[in-house]
């Protein structure tokens, strides 16, 4: 009994470790791409909505809206982000409607390999280099 209890606690513990898994990308821009939506109805259009959220905080942050599969986010302020993208549908009557938001650090079949971005400001060159 006492194995089996110590293999079911090793097994969640691997397990556990796995989801929480996430890769951090240090720069100051992040490109992220995803997999097209597809219509409702054919006079449905179709956009996406960008966001990102600082690591810590639950507040989603726009980024911007593109009609392309993927988009360029820049940070100008040092920290730990993540990104988040959800599809906007436009019905015939002008009506908006949006998904949820697929966040980069949310393990699972929407974000297969979890990530976040973080950047920080490089200091400035030293100048005035001379010999002593």
């Amino acid at each position: 009994m006492k194995k089996l209890i110590l293999v079911f606690a090793l097994m969640t513990m691997v397990m556990a470790s796995s989801v929480l898994a996430l890769e951090w990308h240090t720069a100051n821009q992040a490109t992220v791409a995803w997999d097209t939506v597809d219509k409702i109805v054919d006079t449905d259009v179709i956009s996406y909505v960008l966001y990102f959220k600082i690591v810590g905080t639950d507040i989603p942050i726009l980024a911007g809206e593109t009609a392309d599969l993927r988009f360029t986010i820049t940070f100008t302020d040092e920290g730990k982000y993540y990104i988040g993208v959800a599809t906007k549908r436009v019905v015939a009557d002008g009506e908006a409607l949006e998904s949820k938001i697929n966040w980069s650090d949310v393990n699972g079949e929407s974000t297969p390999d979890p990530f976040g971005v973080k950047f920080y400001v490089k200091p400035d060159q030293p100048k005035n280099l001379h010999r002593q």
